[in-house]
């Protein structure tokens, strides 16, 4: 009785002591602003990625613009990063393929100056926040429509000039632009100001989810092919891009380790085959024995033994028992083949054995002739004649 006590107090106190540092641990809201489609923190961006998942045609480059992505018409390049700092080569490339009849939509707090530059923009110098700030974001639609959240609204300010041709989409509740878009030869180019727009933060906040629906519909990107960039997260500044094209991957390395820690599913679904795998291992372990001796094949004596069967008879030249043994299996198949018993096998039936076997009259003659003989001692001439009309009623 008294260790069930002890038992329960035990337990109690274990439970009481996590039930105190549960309940009273203020939760953190957590303001780090990485910006990235992996997670579902307030401030990373995994809700637009998804969302362009499920609705347009996704395809991922982790690559520097060009190659085979950037081929054809009609393509969406979507650049959600915290930094945008394209070289001479990059700009080059991501504004020849915006030309040629494509687009780019792009959202950063960091946008490189020389590409500002060209489009005939600039912006004052801005860095990424480590950690948003207390503030509030409002994004009012050119049709009036106005989604808002309490939350930061760090990002880099355009300045437009009143000539600039750009067309405001959304402005912020001071009336900048938050969201432009722009020609450039036969395609565009989109910028979305107010980068926390698209953070997770601000889109599941009540019903601002229709935000996104209503980019959407405005670029036309549903089932629209759209390359999303994995390039310019990794590049914050000149010397990670020179470092990055410089040092070639060591041979034999396998960047798999990489891609998996990328990618949290593929993280689980790696534990899951370590687990298995060693769950396996175990039980097959357990399984184990010493192997046994295999035993000789069992031989086919058949024929030796029927040799040896016969030969007891051929060695006591006892030719009268060998002919009754040649009798009786003619007489088994005549009645099971035939339904002629071993009394009917007289002279004086051989006609009517003769139509139902369809054998000669002359052999079943002969074989009726021959059966009385077998009662006294059978010649060596007897027997041999005997086994040959037997073996023509029964085997041809």
């Amino acid at each position: 009785m008294n260790k069930w006590i002890f038992g329960i107090v035990g337990f109690m106190l274990v439970l009481g002591v996590f039930l105190n540092t549960r309940l009273s641990r203020e939760k953190k809201f957590d303001r780090t602003v990485n910006y990235s489609p992996r997670t579902f923190r307030p401030y990373d961006t995994r809700f637009f990625f998804l969302t362009l998942k499920k609705y347009t045609d996704l395809e991922r480059s982790s690559r520097a613009p060009g190659g085979t992505h950037f081929t054809g018409t009609g393509k969406t390049y979507v650049v959600c990063s915290p930094y945008f700092l394209p070289d001479r080569l990059e700009r080059a490339q991501i504004l020849r393929f915006v030309s040629s009849g494509n687009h780019l939509l792009l959202s950063s707090f960091e946008i490189d100056r020389h590409f500002l530059k060209t489009l005939n923009l600039s912006a004052g110098s801005f860095l990424k926040p480590a950690e948003a700030m207390d503030d509030s974001l409002k994004m009012v639609w050119k049709t009036g429509k106005a989604w808002s959240y309490p939350g930061s609204a760090a990002a880099p300010r355009l300045l437009l000039s009143s000539s600039h041709p750009a067309n405001v989409l959304a402005s912020d509740s001071q009336g900048f632009p938050a969201l432009i878009r722009m020609n450039y030869g036969k395609g565009s180019v989109t910028i979305q100001v107010q980068p926390m727009a698209l953070s997770n933060y601000f889109l599941l906040h009540k019903k601002n989810s229709s935000y996104l629906n209503t980019l959407l519909e405005e670029l036309k990107l549903r089932e629209a092919p759209v390359i999303w960039d994995d390039y310019y997260t990794t590049i914050r500044k000149a010397s990670d891009r020179s470092a990055r094209r410089s040092s070639p991957p060591p041979r034999g390395k396998s960047f798999f380790m990489e891609l998996v820690r990328k990618h949290p599913p593929l993280q689980w679904a790696m534990f899951t085959v370590l687990a298995g795998a060693l769950l396996f291992v175990f039980n097959y372990a357990r399984r184990l024995r010493q192997p046994l001796d295999r035993l000789p094949d069992v031989k086919n004596n058949s024929m030796e033994f029927t040799g040896a069967i016969a030969d007891l008879y051929r060695q006591q030249k006892d030719n009268t028992a060998i002919a009754q043994k040649i009798r009786l299996q003619l007489q088994d198949y005549l009645y099971a083949a035939y339904r002629i018993p071993a009394r009917e096998l007289i002279p004086e039936n051989a006609d009517l054995i003769s139509r139902k076997t369809g054998k000669p009259l002359a052999d079943v003659n002969r074989l009726t002739e021959t059966l009385p003989l077998l009662q006294e001692k059978v010649s060596d001439k007897t027997l041999t004649e005997f086994y040959r009309l037997v073996y023509k009623f029964i085997y041809k």
